[in-house]
């Protein structure tokens, strides 16, 4: 799936993640293992990567207040959040100084 993903972001200039309603209950592990945790540090690292290269470039990650309060029922939707947080602040660390500006910005509603 990563091959994939980093194949995809070569030639896009703009990624939409799908939003997640889940409760504890209902939430499927797989979900996060194979989607939620590696897709933001794929697509993010190799869109920095990129732009590092090149001298420069913006990443925006949407995220949600769930990303720092887990109100139930979106328990599952807490931790997906919360991850892409913080490979949002990882990534502006790591690749601010080459050029690339990283952000999260929540939007709710």
């Amino acid at each position: 799936m990563a091959k994939l993903l980093i194949s995809a972001v070569r030639c896009i200039e703009v990624c939409i993640s799908a939003r997640v309603i889940a409760g504890v209950l209902n939430a499927r592990t797989s979900v996060f293992t194979d989607v939620f945790i590696p897709c933001p540090f794929v697509a993010g690292q190799s869109a920095a990567n990129r732009m590092a290269a090149k001298g420069g470039g913006s990443i925006m990650f949407i995220g949600a207040t769930a990303s720092v309060k887990a109100p139930p029922p979106f328990i599952a939707c807490v931790s997906a959040k919360a991850t892409l947080r913080a490979t949002a602040a990882g990534l502006a660390r790591e690749y601010g100084p080459k050029g690339a500006h990283v952000s999260h910005v929540i939007v709710d509603g």
